[in-house]
């Protein structure tokens, strides 16, 4: 009796054991799944550059002929020579005195500009013990030839093509009137370089090409701000220049300089750039029509943004297996490097969160960024391999990579509409415009931020700086 119930006790220690044990390691199981859930990974953000593009862009140079000629009237007024003495040129006897008397009018031929200048001339000789005095109406044509030095100052040359009395100087006497146009022939042959040089330094200080190229070189290196929205900002760095020989073209001057700048982006504050005032050697190229211009534009999408449309695909799935389930309650988006870490809340068999990294990536026929390569970050797969590998197996994963589409199409255009209204007549200065169109964008590459997924932007288009008036 004795040793029967021994033995029966023994058989109830032990039952009582193994389901004590088992109960334990139930409990265990439940904290597993409850309570020792994996750890967040690290947020983690590279520091990113977006690669400057190279870009030719052409500048057309346009001289327009009413302009100079207004300008070189408002320069040229007055006198054009005087000579108040009797012993200049080698004791001549003579003064001169050298009026405009109407506006100068221009024209363009070839390689030269021609000016029909109208004077009047007044003349003073000493002859023995008298002096004689006399005016005349008199029109010169002049004819400058012009072309750009290495420093990119025009050098110009201008001389006397031909003139033709108006009206023929006399001069007074006590009780009649003296002609004396070989006289003023005379003048006029010994003046006609002086009066070159007064028109060639009206034509210089007019058409003052190097102060123009100055000025453009120098203002295209300043930051523009396309987008105050996205605090973009955009910098064009010149590298090299050249420019297709002047030629006039009806009533105007013309050429085309062409330069290749770097084209940088960057987002925040105003960036901070040293003015490069050097120009470049003048280089003398053909005109050309390559004014491909290509630079990269940056766009942010949230997180939050990001996370709404995340949530509106996963939040309520429920996965289900052997009769376990679990249901997506809430996800959000940070970064870990390249990688993009969904943290996906799940309730049901597994009450906790579960982090999943992928790839982002943009998949053009869905114009969506998406995620590649999509799978449970290292904690949370060594969790779910020891307590809940039905889940793992189940490939939620997978169905997580094939939900997740952020589409950006609409973020591409809106981009692309800000900058081309920009691009269409963004003033420099007063004589100096741009004007572009963009013709293609096409996402070139996506960083993650501490806020947001920044996307690259290459946008492919036309740029010119168009260079008018003088001053």
């Amino acid at each position: 009796m004795n040793i029967y119930s021994t033995s029966k006790l023994s058989r109830i220690s032990h039952f009582l054991s193994i389901f004590f044990l088992f109960l334990f390691s139930k409990i265990a199981v439940s904290q597993t799944t409850t309570d020792s859930m994996p750890s967040k990974p690290i947020e983690i953000y590279n520091d990113f550059n977006v690669t400057p593009i190279l870009s030719k862009l052409n500048i057309p140079l346009n001289i327009d002929r009413w302009e100079l000629e207004q300008s070189i009237n408002k320069k040229i007024v007055g006198a054009l020579y005087e000579d108040y003495s009797y012993t200049d040129n080698d004791n001549d006897n003579l003064m001169v005195k050298v009026l405009k008397t109407q506006d100068i009018r221009i024209g363009f031929y070839g390689q030269q500009i021609n000016y029909t200048v109208p004077l009047n001339i007044w003349l003073k000789k000493k002859v023995a013990f008298t002096e004689l005095e006399g005016t005349g109406e008199i029109t010169i044509k002049f004819v400058t030839d012009f072309l750009v030095k290495d420093d990119w100052s025009l050098e110009t040359k201008t001389h006397v093509e031909s003139y033709e009395w108006n009206k023929a100087p006399v001069m007074k006497m006590t009780s009649f009137d003296v002609p004396i146009r070989y006289l003023a022939d005379v003048v006029i042959d010994k003046s006609k370089y002086k009066l070159a040089a007064a028109i060639d330094a009206q034509v210089k200080s007019s058409l003052d090409l190097k102060k123009n190229i100055q000025e453009t070189w120098n203002t295209m290196q300043k930051p523009i701000l396309m987008s105050p929205d996205y605090k973009m900002w955009v910098k064009l760095t010149p590298k090299n220049m050249t420019m297709s020989p002047l030629v006039t073209d009806g009533n105007d001057i013309k050429s085309t300089i062409s330069l290749e700048t770097i084209s940088d982006v960057s987002m925040g504050t105003k960036p901070f750039f040293r003015e490069n005032s050097v120009l470049p050697p003048y280089v003398v190229a053909p005109a050309t029509n390559l004014d491909s211009f290509s630079i990269n534009l940056l766009t942010d999408i949230p997180y939050s943004e990001a996370e709404v449309i995340g949530q509106k695909i996963m939040v309520g799935q429920k996965f289900e297996q052997n009769g376990k389930n679990v249901t997506v309650e809430d996800l959000h988006i940070y970064g870990q490097g390249e990688k993009m870490v969904i943290n996906t809340k799940l309730s049901g068999s597994l009450n906790g969160n579960i982090f999943l990294t992928g790839k982002p990536f943009f998949n053009p026929v869905t114009s969506s960024i998406e995620m590649k390569d999509v799978d449970f970050e290292l904690e949370s797969k060594n969790f779910l391999m020891k307590s809940a590998a039905w889940l793992f197996h189940r490939g939620i994963a997978k169905k997580m990579q094939n939900a997740i589409k952020i589409p950006v199409g609409d973020k591409m255009k809106e981009m692309q509409n800000l900058v081309q209204e920009k691009l269409k007549n963004y003033q420099f200065t007063n004589n100096i415009v741009m004007k572009g169109n963009l013709d293609h964008v096409s996402i070139d590459d996506i960083h993650l931020t501490p806020g947001s997924i920044r996307v690259v932007i290459n946008s492919i288009g036309k740029l010119s700086l168009l260079v008018k008036g003088l001053d």
